[in-house]
């Protein structure tokens, strides 16, 4: 990945575009609603991208599956909440008390 970003940085210097290229992966955490994103940034040359990315997958996968994150990561499926009200008659907005159902 060194010389990929070593590369990619001399061409943008020969386009005087002064940016900063990393050569190691970063890696950012973002808390969701009830899940945290995972965004893994790395250099590589596009005809290899598909392949790392699904090594990083299955990689990342099975890290998590390790039994001593079992405390700390808890696997789940999204879950929604369903209330069904107890009548299906439509709701009469003027009266308070009947939205509670």
């Amino acid at each position: 990945m060194a010389g990929a970003a070593e590369n990619y940085q001399a061409l943008l210097r020969r386009a005087r575009i002064d940016f900063d290229i990393a050569e190691d992966p970063q890696v950012f955490l973002a808390a969701a609603d009830a899940w945290t994103n995972c965004i893994v940034r790395y250099l590589v040359g596009v005809r290899h991208r598909r392949r790392l990315a699904s090594d990083l997958i299955v990689a990342l996968s099975k890290a998590t599956m390790d039994p001593a994150h079992s405390v700390k990561i808890v696997p789940a499926y999204p879950r929604s909440e369903i209330r069904l009200r107890r009548t299906w008659a439509p709701l009469d907005v003027t009266q308070p008390e009947r939205l509670q159902d």
